[in-house]
């Protein structure tokens, strides 16, 4: 849990760095990832009996997980708005797909 609180200061603190940058993007993706990856691990800890949505949650910050390098691929002007929209959102629907069973 400690790794996880010290990964979110440290990329609290990029934000200055990459402020004017086409990375901003995958900073915004890689702080939300953090935040989901402390999210489960919280969860695993609070309810260890709901293994099915632990397993969900676990999914979906691999999935989350995976977003800041797709969007560093695509960090290039004038294209890398358009990134986001055309591959990371079609990439997490295609392999978030999966969950829907878990809960439907």
């Amino acid at each position: 849990m400690l790794s996880v609180m010290f990964a979110i200061l440290v990329i609290g603190m990029a934000v200055r760095t990459l402020r004017l940058t086409t990375l901003v993007i995958a900073w915004r993706w890689a702080l939300g990832a953090a935040l989901v990856w402390m999210f489960a691990l919280s969860w695993s800890f609070a309810a260890p009996d709901r293994e099915a949505l632990q397993d969900l949650l676990w999914y979906a910050v691999s999935l989350i997980s995976l977003c800041p390098g797709i969007a560093v691929l695509g960090a290039r002007r004038p294209g890398s708005a358009a990134w986001t929209w055309f591959v990371v959102l079609p990439m997490l629907a295609v392999l978030g797909w999966p969950m829907l069973t878990v809960l439907g």
